[in-house]
């Protein structure tokens, strides 16, 4: 954990987003989501949608400083189900040929995985640009 506050703290979008899930998931570290949503906000890069899906995670839970907020949770999983569509569209025709094209999918189908499941967990839905799943 204290290399990935110093890296968080040096600006890695990889250690906030990772810190921000343990502290999410709440079972490496004791959860704390308002940690988790302080840290996930900071998140951009290749772990800005990952980290929206999180954040609407904790706006379905709530905390101690952030209520609980189920209509605004269902609006950040649209936003990132919208995203990662967008995304889908740009791996379509040919099969990928460099190591980044390989993890850029196998991080958009993790990003997929999450959301599905967050959705699933709270009783919300996944709207996107072709519908509701």
């Amino acid at each position: 954990l204290r290399i990935l506050n110093e890296a968080a703290k040096q600006g890695s979008d990889d250690a906030r987003y990772t810190l921000g899930w343990l502290y999410f998931d709440g079972k490496a570290v004791k959860k704390d989501n308002d940690h988790a949503y302080e840290l996930l906000k900071q998140v951009g890069g290749d772990y800005q949608i990952a980290a929206l899906i999180l954040i609407a995670g904790i706006r379905a839970e709530g905390s101690s400083r952030i209520p609980g907020d189920r209509e605004e949770a269902q609006r950040l999983l649209n936003e990132a189900a919208v995203a990662l569509e967008a995304q889908l569209k740009n791996f379509q025709g040919a099969p990928p040929d460099t190591v980044q094209e390989i993890t850029q999918r196998q991080q958009w189908l993790a990003d997929w995985t999450v959301l599905v499941g967050l959705a699933e967990e709270y009783g919300l839905s996944v709207s996107h640009q072709s519908g509701t799943r």
